[in-house]
């Protein structure tokens, strides 16, 4: 058999999935597959999400729906509380 070192973090995280597996009727690889594949899911969402908004950033300029630099200023100080 072969054998790959691991850290004792990924040791720790590999244990709590093996006992989330049992404890939910799965072998520790059918757990495993369930949780990387939620994983992927919601990181394409976050994606899809992300690239929307610069879609829309771009679409906004191109349409001229800006603001000057000094009304963003004043807006973020504004809306953060952020002195002068």
């Amino acid at each position: 058999m072969t054998s790959i070192p691991i850290d004792a973090e990924l040791q720790i995280e590999l244990e709590k999935l093996e006992k989330f597996a049992h404890t939910h009727g799965q072998t520790p690889a059918a757990a495993l597959h369930d949780a990387v594949t939620t994983y992927l899911r919601v990181q394409s969402e976050i994606v899809d999400d992300d690239i929307a908004a610069i879609q829309r950033g771009y679409d906004d300029v191109k349409a001229g729906r800006t603001v000057s630099i000094e009304e963003f200023d004043r807006h973020m100080r504004q809306k953060y509380g952020i002195p002068r």
